[in-house]
């Protein structure tokens, strides 16, 4: 059972992964890192850290080994090692590259969306499909990288750092008065917060999450609507 559930875990992450052009993502950020990669390394790489989600989120952060994940991922120590020095570094680019296919949307939402509403209905929109879809990928990725000791903890501020001043510059754009940066912070932290309590509690239903999803809506709409006039 728990082997059919890590498969059903891999299919669903990689569809959203592809969705989101996944692969163009984890390629730009490989390359500015480590120099450009074969397309085999890109690709090796790429299906290594697929493969390693699923035991993330079978078994937790601190029980996961190594050796969990070179077994999940089907390759040598050595292939391993060859991308990933720890398993830690595997967790960093799930997130690193989560952020950037984030980022990537909502760019091109901000560049499509003729008013504030409409970016700001897509992009609460987005971030709650994700809720839907990889719901248990985000709660594990979130909870670590609150943790100021975390290395994922800086990549979630430089996500939230790029989204304040995307939105603050598409205000600008459109001819609104922006508000203060620490208004959109903390609009930000408050559906990090309402998303988590949604995973938290299994109670709560699809229905559930589209209401969360609305009161988003309404909230920020409402915050920013000073600035409008």
């Amino acid at each position: 059972m728990a082997g059919a559930q890590g498969s059903d875990s891999l299919v669903i992450i990689r569809q959203v992964f592809e969705e989101l052009g996944g692969r163009e993502a984890l390629f730009r950020q490989q390359k500015a890192e480590v120099g450009v990669l074969s397309d085999q390394g890109e690709i090796a790489a790429t299906e290594i850290m697929l493969h390693c989600v699923p035991v993330f989120l079978g078994k937790g952060i601190e029980q996961v080994t190594v050796n969990d994940l070179i077994q999940a991922a089907g390759v040598s120590r050595r292939t391993f090692y060859k991308y990933y020095p720890s398993k830690m570094a595997v967790l960093e680019t799930v997130y690193r590259s989560g952020v950037d296919l984030m980022m990537g949307q909502l760019q091109r939402m901000s560049a499509d969306a003729a008013t504030l509403r409409e970016l700001v209905e897509r992009s609460v929109g987005l971030f709650f499909d994700c809720h839907r879809y990889i719901g248990p990928l985000l709660k594990l990725l979130e909870e670590e990288a609150m943790r100021s000791e975390s290395p994922l903890a800086v990549y979630r501020q430089q996500g939230y750092d790029a989204m304040v001043e995307l939105f603050h510059n598409k205000m600008l754009d459109l001819g609104l008065e922006a508000p203060d940066r620490m208004v959109f912070y903390t609009l930000i932290w408050a559906m990090e917060a309402a998303s988590l309590n949604l995973l938290k509690d299994t109670r709560h239903t699809r229905s559930d999450v589209n209401r969360v999803r609305e009161v988003v809506i309404r909230i920020v709409m409402n915050s920013l609507k000073p600035a409008s006039h």
